[in-house]
């Protein structure tokens, strides 16, 4: 994953709007929306502080991403994999992350298995 999506997923996991987290990290909205949309580069200060903004170290905002410690229930995983053989409704934006991770992975052994899959099935 990117860092502008993985930061957004960490600003999601903490609940925080963009505009309360650029409060909290001193830094420009819309320099924070440039960095999630990865029209920014992030330089080692505004790291600093975005990590700092969002309680962790540089590092684990860097490497980690939160669906590394997200625990989802059946009802989430069900959706999510619903969404992948039968676009639909929106997902949540945290789920629409995870969906896009596993897209990749997932289709091609669904292909394979012979599950028909709808033509509108986002792709990356």
């Amino acid at each position: 994953m990117n860092f502008g999506p993985r930061l957004k997923a960490w600003r999601l996991s903490k609940n925080l709007t963009q505009e309360s987290l650029a409060r909290k990290a001193g830094i420009p909205r819309p320099n924070l929306a440039d960095i999630e949309a990865g029209r920014r580069d992030c330089t080692l200060k505004t790291l600093g502080r975005l990590a700092y903004a969002l309680e962790m170290k540089p590092g684990e905002l860097l490497d980690h991403s939160p669906h590394d410690e997200t625990l989802l229930d059946r009802h989430q995983i069900d959706e999510i994999a619903r969404s992948l053989v039968h676009p639909g409704p929106a997902l949540p934006p945290e789920l629409q992350l995870i969906q896009k991770d596993l897209l990749p992975v997932v289709r091609p052994i669904l292909i394979s298995a012979g599950v028909p899959l709808d033509s509108e099935t986002p792709t990356q």
